[in-house]
This record gives C-alpha cells, structure tokens and sequence, in this order.
C-alpha cells in the first residue's frame, strides 16, 4: 500500500459527505424565498407545509390556499408531521396571508405535541396569523390543537379552525395548551373555532378554543361540539393564574364532560379573569361543579365581571346558571354586573347565579 493513500481516501469520502450535507440543507425548503422577515419562505403546496420543519427558526408565508388531503396517506397512515417537538422547538413566523389550509390529517395518538405546529420555543416569540384551517382530522395523546399543540411564548392572531380534533389528555379546538413565558406571549386575539373536540382523560383540559390556558383570549370565539371529562369548557378547559384572561369573547353549541364543566370556561382559578364575554352553550355535567359561563372558580382575585350566560346547566351538586360553585380559597373571588337565564338542574347545592358559594362578593 502506496503511504498517504488511507487518508487521502478519507480526506475524499469526508468531502463528499459534507458536499452531500451542503446540498440537502440547501434543498430543504423547495419553494422560493430565503427564510427571512424580508424574504420569507413562500408556501404554495402541502410539500412545503411539511418542509418547514428543516428550517424551524424562519419566517413562512402562504401564497394560495393549500390542498392537505392527500397527507391522510403519508407515513403509513399517521399523517403529517407537526412541526416543531420537544427537541427542535419552532421558532419562526408564520403568516397564513388570509388562505386556508383544507384537510390536514394527523393520527398519531401516542404522540404529545400534535398539530400544524407541535410545540413553540421557551426563548422566542413566534406569530402565527390569517390562517384557516379547514376541515381537518388531528388525533394526538396530549397538548393537542388544530394549530398549534403547545403554544408556548407565541401569538395568534386572526386565525380559525373546523374539523374534528381528539385527544387523551389536554385538546382544544385551535390550541392544546396556550402559556406566556416571563410575560411575553401567549395570546390569542380574534380567532375562533367550530371545531368537535373531544378528550378521554379526567382532569385534562378540554376546550373549544383552547384546553388549558394561562395566557389572553381576546375578541375569539368557539362554536363547536365539546367532549371531555374535568375541567370542560366552550372556549375554554381551564383557565388559570394571574396572566389569564378571556375578553369579548364568547362560546356557543353543546359542553358535556364529569367535573368542572362549564359553558365558557369550565375552571377559572387563581386571578384568572373573564370580562364582557358570554356563553349560550348548553352544558352538561354528570358530576360535581357545573355551570353556564363556568364550572367552578376559586381564589386569588378571579373575576366574572360584565358577562352572562343564556344556556341551561345540568350536572349533580354545585350547579349554577353563572358559575358551578365560587370558592374563596386563597383570594376572594368576584361576581361583578353579570347575570344568567338559563334552567338549572341537578342534585344538590342549586343556584340561578352560583350553586355553590364561600365568601365570594357579588356586585
């Protein structure tokens, strides 16, 4: 053997991988556009829908609308791969241009973190805006939404979903799980969903916008039919802590779940807040903490203020044609200027403005 050779033999195989490495990371997107505020990556097919995930830090925008239906065949029938995970974050903007996004499919029910988009980043705030998705079929295990799974630290803006979502554990109809992180983000302002949402674990978080919220909910509303077990809304699960807050919004159509069911919000908790909003759901509990706008409410400064319900309340004990039962632990909470008319029915502890009541003040 000729000396030198192994590593020059070496040195060639080295170069050719990362020539090949060059040319699949330039490849990735195969649209148009360099990936930047300026010049975002230009969507016109559900190929490069997907192909966002090689390029989870940069700006996107929708050219037409998208035909989705054919990912009902991809990856063995599991469907398309949402985009970001807990390992690669998305990081990006993404601007849906006023287009939709027709027949979206996922099945992959052991998998947390399932939408359009899986999971967003601890460290950035991402936008996601003018963007509809139509008709879709998403079925994920936890933190799952039409949209978004888990939207962490990112914003919605003008944006809608139809369909059917389902999961095992916390769902919405647009977002699984929407959270500010240090005050930034969080917030989702004139959307809505007509979505069917339903969740097969107690204690979840099952809500026609949104399952579990801790973030703004402004001018948005949900329509759809909702199935779940605790904490059960028509917008939203559960809406909990001080940054929480559900303003001008609304929730109609049917709410059935166990616990903490209500026609707006089935748990709003710890300084969480509802002003001017209101639910015409019909709300079924067959358990304990039921009511019109919202199933229970408790502690640090939580607010109803201005806000109605006009559905009927159905559950066991501690319904109420307003609010299920108001607990004052740790805070005192406030029933300021609202009302309901609808029929309340159950077992025990029954009120047309609150079932249950510990030293809430009603204004």
């Amino acid at each position: 053997m000729i000396k030198g050779c192994k590593g020059g033999r070496v040195a060639m195989l080295t170069s050719l991988l990362f020539f090949l490495f060059l040319a699949h990371v330039t490849a990735a997107f195969s649209g148009t556009g360099a990936g930047s505020r300026a010049d975002p990556y230009q969507i016109t097919n559900v190929t490069q829908l997907q192909e966002m995930r090689y390029a989870v830090t940069s700006y996107y925008v929708l050219m037409n609308n998208i035909d989705a239906s054919d990912t009902s065949t991809w990856n063995s029938g599991a469907g398309f791969d949402s985009i970001g995970n807990l390992s690669v974050r998305f990081s990006g903007n993404f601007d849906g241009g006023g287009y939709n996004i027709t027949g979206l499919f996922i099945n992959r029910t052991g998998t947390d973190y399932i939408g359009l988009f899986g999971i967003t980043s601890t460290s950035v705030e991402s936008n996601f805006s003018d963007v509809g998705l139509v008709n879709v079929q998403i079925y994920g295990k936890g933190n799952v939404g039409a949209l978004i799974g888990y939207n962490l630290r990112s914003n919605i803006n003008n944006s809608f979903s139809t369909g059917i979502v389902t999961a095992a554990g916390t769902v919405g109809g647009l977002a699984g799980y929407s959270v500010p992180n240090s005050g930034i983000g969080g917030t989702i302002n004139n959307s809505y969903s007509t979505v069917n949402v339903t969740s097969n674990t107690s204690g979840s978080g099952a809500g026609g916008l949104v399952g579990h919220n801790e973030g703004q909910i402004i001018y948005s509303y949900a329509t759809g039919f909702i199935n779940g077990k605790a904490d059960t809304g028509g917008l939203v699960g559960s809406s909990i802590e001080t940054t929480a807050l559900v303003k001008y919004s609304y929730a109609t159509g049917i709410v059935n779940g166990t616990t903490f069911v209500g026609g707006l919000i089935g748990e709003n908790t710890f300084g969480s807040k509802i002003y001017n909003s209101y639910s015409l759901s019909n709300v079924n509990g067959s358990g304990s903490y039921v009511g019109g706008l919202v199933g229970f409410s408790q502690g640090g400064t939580t607010v109803v203020n201005n806000s109605f319900a006009r559905g009927y309340a159905a559950g066991g004990s501690g319904v109420g044609g307003l609010v299920g039962t108001v607990d004052s632990n740790s805070g005192t909470p406030v029933i300021h200027n609202s009302y309901s008319t609808g029929n309340v029915t159950g077992s025990s502890s029954l009120g047309g403005l609150a079932g249950g009541s510990t030293n809430a003040v009603c204004l």
